[in-house]
């Protein structure tokens, strides 16, 4: 990984770890692509692919709803637990997971 870490340059999505760092800003086609999968799955943000607060803000919702450590970076374990619920949500229904989510927690009370 030759390319400095805050380039704007076409990267891939898991070529690189992502982090928030309000003084030095991630960019790239990387962020903007992991930006359409978690709206894809129903998270809230825009996909202009700087790895700003708002979507460091949904990568955490989204660790926290797959029981991972809540820490906003996008590394190795959120990437593959990423991978993971893509490849089930694409094999079913085209649903939200959040929505789904969200459902079984409001009719939990009637199990």
């Amino acid at each position: 990984m030759s390319k400095p870490n805050g380039s704007s340059d076409s990267w891939s999505l898991g070529e690189r770890s992502l982090a928030y760092d309000p003084d030095s800003a991630i960019a790239g086609s990387d962020v903007a692509q992991l930006q359409g999968l978690l709206g894809g799955l129903g998270y809230q943000l825009h996909e202009d692919g700087i790895y700003g607060p708002t979507t460091v803000d949904q990568v955490r919702q989204f660790q926290r709803h797959r029981g991972l450590a809540v820490d906003g970076a996008f590394g190795p374990a959120t990437l593959l637990e990423l991978s993971r619920v893509r490849n089930l949500v694409a094999l079913g229904r085209p649903f939200h997971l959040r929505g789904r989510e969200q459902w079984a927690r409001t009719t939990s009370f009637c199990r």
